[in-house]
């Protein structure tokens, strides 16, 4: 009988001896009490079952939540781009619709309609191509605003009346009285174009590290690395060191499950 090749949902599915590693995954996640934004990576060829360790690790972690008191609980967003044209609009929009969810109380609805106003900022790069329109934002440590020619311009012209800085400090503020971690999941990665992976990778590092955010990235470690050796000179894979601070490897299937 022919399975599809789908991922597993649950650790009563796992045939290939995973569970165990997955639940060590997840609670990694879970003993991470600094404030500071992290990201864990989970490395593993296209194919190999990254998706099911994933899913069996966000399933321990649900359960093991429960022991926690309700406020403290993490927030988990899976985030499923659709749009690999409006990378950065897409996903703040996606996370602040998570954060303004009732039962996560008064704090997390306050970030998550700043998140909306810091959304505002990056939509005139839909209409700048990459680099340029990365290298703009990105280019914006003083949150100075680089002319561009045509709409794009007239749209970068409009946002220099507001003050990014101002409403990027509110926002960590804000992200930063939480009790809970607002674990973000980004699956798939090497399957986007060279130029969307070098802009996921920009979101996470530059715009993105939050206070109390954990990234959980999945992605071959190979197909990426050759993807950033173009963000700047130097080597791809030291650029990857710089954004992935705890780096999983996903086991190997043994010949006897196999």
């Amino acid at each position: 009988m022919f399975r599809p090749d789908q991922p597993i949902d649950t650790a009563n599915d796992d045939l290939l001896g995973r569970s165990a590693f997955s639940v060590s995954l997840a609670d990694s996640i879970l003993a991470y009490r600094d404030k500071n934004s992290i990201v864990t990576a989970l490395f593993g060829e296209w194919g190999s079952g990254k998706s099911s360790v994933i899913n069996m690790a966000l399933e321990h972690l649900a359960n093991a939540s429960e022991q926690l008191p309700k406020d403290q609980r993490p927030i988990v967003n899976p985030w499923n781009y659709s749009d690999q044209n409006q990378l950065l609009t897409q996903f703040f929009r996606e996370l602040s619709v998570v954060l303004k969810r009732k039962d996560y109380g008064a704090d997390a609805k306050k970030a998550g309609e700043q998140l909306e106003a810091y959304a505002e900022f990056f939509k005139p790069l839909a209409l700048i191509p990459d680099p340029i329109g990365l290298a703009t934002v990105l280019s914006v440590a003083g949150y100075q605003v680089v002319k561009k020619v045509g709409d794009a311009a007239t749209k970068w012209g409009e946002l220099k009346t507001k003050n990014l800085k101002e409403v990027r400090d509110q926002l960590d503020g804000l992200m930063a009285k939480q009790n809970r971690k607002i674990l973000i999941v980004i699956d798939d990665i090497d399957r986007l174009s060279s130029t969307e992976i070098r802009q996921m990778f920009q979101l996470v590092k530059m715009l993105g590290d939050f206070p109390n955010t954990v990234y959980l990235l999945a992605f071959d470690r190979g197909v990426v690395v050759k993807a950033l050796q173009k963000v700047q000179e130097g080597s791809g894979e030291e650029y990857l060191e710089k954004i992935v601070q705890i780096p999983f490897e996903l086991p190997v299937i043994s010949k006897a499950r196999s």
